[in-house]
């Protein structure tokens, strides 16, 4: 989980086979409880985050898949 956007390059560029997935974080950061919360509840609410690249922003999650 990063808010880094080069984590998402290399994950992309990895020869894992089964590569572990990235969750790329593009939401406003304001408090830190709030973003806490907002996180646990996609962790919680989502099951398939290994083996994928997921954009989290402040309206909707995507979803593409690093398994070649």
């Amino acid at each position: 989980m990063t808010f880094d956007k080069d984590f998402g390059e290399m994950a992309f560029r990895s020869e894992q086979d089964q590569p572990p997935g990235v969750i790329l974080l593009r939401i406003r950061m304001g408090q830190r409880a709030l973003l806490a919360a907002r996180i646990r509840g996609l962790l919680e609410g989502q099951s398939e985050w290994e083996g994928h690249f997921a954009v989290v922003e402040d309206a909707r999650v995507r979803f593409v898949p690093l398994r070649r």
